[in-house]
């Protein structure tokens, strides 16, 4: 029974973790410049989504090569510096996938413009970017959390098996005594 709710738990963690993380993200087709509201300061991830689904087209662009991104703070201008992430981070998420390709940080929530431009101004190909903020430890989250309620379903169901052999064990040697 602990087991069957561990698992339970596990794949409604798992499920619900995975709708969250879907929203966790905002989508913008590029060439071309978009404003997002940023609810929360710090660092902020984009990434390339070589297949995607934005409004029932689809998109497949597996190179971004010379896409220039910039951030920048509305109303007043000020640009956000947009760097490498320190790591490259992968998901595929029903009809997305994705690849990290710059990260960066803001002082506090607001509204930002994002820009992204190849080189020579070309308009293709249209791909999509997200951008998510703490999208990598979400998803973190939602796997170890799955993995360990299984776990602890498992150790609940090994505990109850233990000391039911046991209770019996010890009833049964004093029956027989």
């Amino acid at each position: 029974m602990f087991l069957i709710l561990g698992m339970s738990v596990a794949g409604w963690l798992a499920w619900s973790g995975i709708a969250g993380l879907q929203k966790a993200l905002t989508r913008v087709v590029v060439p071309g410049s978009s404003e997002l509201t940023l609810d929360e300061p710090g660092g902020y991830t984009i990434f390339h989504e070589p297949e995607s689904v934005v409004d029932g087209r689809v998109y497949s662009v597996q190179s971004v090569a010379g896409l220039r991104v910039t951030v920048v703070a509305e109303p007043d201008g000020t640009a956000i510096p947009t760097v490498e992430p320190g790591a490259t981070s992968r998901y595929a998420i029903g009809s997305h996938s994705g690849v990290s390709i710059l990260s960066f940080d803001i002082a506090q929530p607001g509204r930002y413009r994002l820009t992204a431009e190849y080189a020579g101004g070309r308009a293709e190909p249209q791909t999509v970017l997200a951008i998510g903020h703490g999208f990598v430890g979400r998803l973190l989250g939602t796997i170890f959390g799955a993995i360990g309620a299984v776990f602890v379903g498992f150790g609940a169901a090994l505990a109850l098996a233990l000391t039911t052999y046991f209770r019996r064990r010890r009833l049964a040697r004093a029956a027989g005594a």
